[in-house]
């Protein structure tokens, strides 16, 4: 008996992983009511990709995508806010490491979408761009945290 249940609890996440990861957006955005993120094989490696999904089931594919830069894309958070309207955000993530230009650290990229209706959704770029950051450690052993990287370094002359 023990045995069926971790075949049922294993074979059961094994299929989640397969399927997509499920996301349940609350406030809705227009009228999806949950999101599903999954990976496809590209030319690059691994694409992660959504679709927004309607309380009647209907799906509507998220225009941007996390291609592979590196690494694979992981998504770290998906969910809406309230504000003026109803806003749907996304971020992925991945690990940076570049011995030749001493980086090594984590790059967060974070879409911000608002719109009337699902067919017609917008990337609101310049927030997204805001939201986006990196995060580790720079040329020198300078740390950079969330975007910040405005450091006076000593100059040799």
């Amino acid at each position: 008996m023990r045995n069926i249940v971790l075949f049922l609890i294993f074979g059961y996440s094994a299929w989640l992983r397969a399927e997509g990861q499920i996301i349940v957006l609350d406030p809705p955005f227009n009228e999806a009511v949950k999101v599903e993120f999954s990976s496809s094989e590209s030319d690059r490696g691994q694409t992660l990709r959504g679709s927004l999904i309607a309380k009647g089931g209907k799906r509507y594919a998220i225009p941007d995508t996390c291609e592979p830069e590196g690494g694979e894309a992981e998504l770290t958070d998906a969910f809406t806010v309230k504000g003026r309207e109803v806003y749907f955000l996304f971020t992925c993530v991945w690990a940076v490491q570049h011995s030749g230009l001493g980086l090594s650290g984590k790059q967060y990229e974070t879409f911000v979408y608002s719109g009337s209706d699902l067919a017609s959704i917008g990337n609101m770029k310049s927030l997204s761009q805001s939201l986006s950051a990196y995060e580790g450690s720079l040329e020198e052993g300078v740390i950079a945290i969330l975007g910040i990287r405005s450091v006076n370094l000593p100059r040799k002359r």
